[in-house]
């Protein structure tokens, strides 16, 4: 969805359509950090890698965790206010999985701009559904969620890149992102099971903005040519109905960050 106008931003990544279609990542320090480092996390807001720093709000973060090589799995600290949402100190060699998980927030948008969102982000299921029940022309209303994740290749070590650290859709590589051939799979999970028909775009920064597109399989699959090394952005979105008397859809925004050294 083009840019019309951006409110202040908070942790959940502002109130407004436009927002919500913007990209959500995590930033966290550079490739190979040191154990032992102290790392400074930021959440992005935007498209093709120009965004806004999220400022932290702790009213809005449901989960925000990193799991390390040891299995130990331990709280990000923060403080409210700051563009830095969390400090996270990588505890030996091996791959860091950081996710943060947003608190649901609630969205009205007229029926043409609620059509037009769901045509650009791949959600014809839901276009289906409304025009079926007669519901083209009404308002879209909808609750969403950010699921954010990030993998730190501590001390160049990706070892346990595939771990998961259990948010309701998450985006998990199944093969090396430092793999030689450049050939990536990755798996799609809501609620720790695979989803088809979801729409995955990755891109890294250094492309300057090419960005693949990807539908995942029946196992929840997608596959994507990592040519470049350089900061990767993997995101997709997954919409269900909504159980809520005040909102008509549910929505979970996936996006996962690393550093690819392959070249």
């Amino acid at each position: 969805m083009n840019a019309k106008s951006l409110v202040t931003m908070t942790l959940l990544g502002a109130m407004s359509a436009v927002s919500l279609a913007h990209e959500y990542w995590l930033e966290i320090g550079g490739p190979s950090p040191v154990a032992g480092q102290i790392l400074r996390a930021n959440i992005q807001l935007g498209e093709r890698f120009q965004g806004e720093t999220v400022i932290r709000d702790s009213s809005r973060i449901d989960r925000f965790i990193v799991a390390q090589p040891d299995g130990k799995v331990v709280d990000v600290p923060g403080r409210d206010g700051s563009q830095t949402i969390g400090l996270i100190r990588p505890a030996g060699p091996g791959a860091h999985v950081v996710g943060l998980q947003t608190t649901p927030t609630g969205l009205t948008l007229d029926a043409r701009a609620f059509e037009s969102y769901l045509a650009e982000d791949g959600l014809e299921h839901a276009i289906k559904t409304r025009k079926a029940r007669s519901m083209s022309d009404a308002d879209g209303r909808e609750r969403y969620s950010r699921c954010a994740k990030s993998i730190l290749d501590a001390e160049g070590s990706m070892a346990g890149f595939d771990r998961r650290v259990g948010m309701p859709l998450e985006i998990t590589p199944l093969d090396d992102p430092n793999s030689p051939d450049g050939t990536v799979r990755f798996v799609v999970e809501f609620r720790d099971e695979p989803v088809e028909g979801v729409l995955i775009t990755a891109a890294s920064r250094e492309s300057r903005g090419a960005w693949v597109h990807g539908r995942t399989d029946a196992k929840g699959e997608v596959s994507f040519e990592l040519g470049a090394s350089g900061f990767w952005l993997v995101s997709g979105v997954h919409m269900i109905e909504d159980e809520s008397p005040d909102s008509d859809w549910r929505s979970y925004w996936a996006s996962l960050t690393f550093w690819r050294s392959g070249s």
